[in-house]
């Protein structure tokens, strides 16, 4: 379950949101925070407390969505595998949840399951996917991809080896992968408008470095995002970076329940 608060750099972290209120944990500057968690019936709610400094200006909204799950045994495509079925109906459901807001620029990894997860919150909305290499996983030269799952699973000296340099484990360069990353989210903010909301398909690493270098964290994995989990940003004015939420996946749960209860 998500814990979600915006953050500055000195932020500190909320504990799991209880009846009360969350409680803090060395938090200097609270300009907002938010705390989503699951109904019994799946549904998302949301609460919204301001406090501390109430002004953030003007903002655009960042919606980073990971890709849906993979099929890791597909032949044909082993590098750079298409969805499997759970991770098309994970894409289905995200198309559920941002489809009922409005999203100005819908943005893709060229990755075939980045691109795949975008495929129905476009055609709902009827907006063209901008495909930007930069928000590629490290692996995207990798001649077979790898879940988290199968990397645990080949014992934990190799899990250890991924864990202490994931970028360079996964084929990539982790100053150069990093810089990418943070250049093509500022070439976003620079392109579009601040009162935009911007959905970007991409993957578990190039969240991983936004995340790290908005809270000023050494190193890269700290979070584990989901397949179709939804992080949610805001790029300040002032540059810096405001993190909403990370890993919602409520999205997921309602519509399976939907789907179990039939029309």
């Amino acid at each position: 379950m998500p814990v979600i608060v915006e953050w500055s750099r000195n932020a500190g972290i909320f504990d799991h949101p209880s009846e009360a209120a969350p409680r803090l944990h060395s938090l200097d500057t609270l300009v907002h925070y938010y705390t989503i968690f699951q109904n019994n019936d799946g549904s998302a709610c949301r609460s919204r407390v301001a406090a501390g400094e109430a002004h953030l200006g003007r903002t655009m909204k960042i919606i980073l969505v990971r890709h849906g799950r993979p099929d890791e045994n597909d032949s044909a495509n082993p590098g750079d595998p298409p969805l499997n079925d759970d991770g098309r109906r994970q894409a289905d459901a995200i198309a559920e949840l941002l489809s009922l807001e409005t999203i100005d620029r819908i943005v893709a990894s060229p990755l075939r399951r980045a691109r795949q997860t975008a495929e129905p919150l476009a055609q709902r909305l009827g907006r063209p996917i901008d495909v930007v290499d930069e928000w590629a996983e490290a692996d995207r030269f990798g001649a077979r991809y790898r879940s988290t799952e199968t990397l645990r699973s080949l014992g934990q000296d190799e899990w250890k080896r991924f864990l202490t340099d994931p970028i360079r484990y996964l084929g990539g360069d982790p100053d150069r992968f990093q810089a990418e990353v943070m250049g093509a989210l500022k070439t976003i903010a620079a392109e579009g408008d601040a009162r935009q909301k911007v959905a970007i398909f991409t993957h578990g690493m190039p969240i991983n470095v936004v995340l790290s270098q908005a809270l000023a964290l050494n190193g890269f994995v700290h979070f584990l995002p989901g397949y179709g989990s939804v992080t949610r940003l805001r790029l300040r004015s002032d540059g810096s970076i405001g993190i909403i939420s990370i890993n919602e996946s409520g999205h997921h749960a309602l519509a399976t329940s939907i789907a179990s209860t039939g029309p």
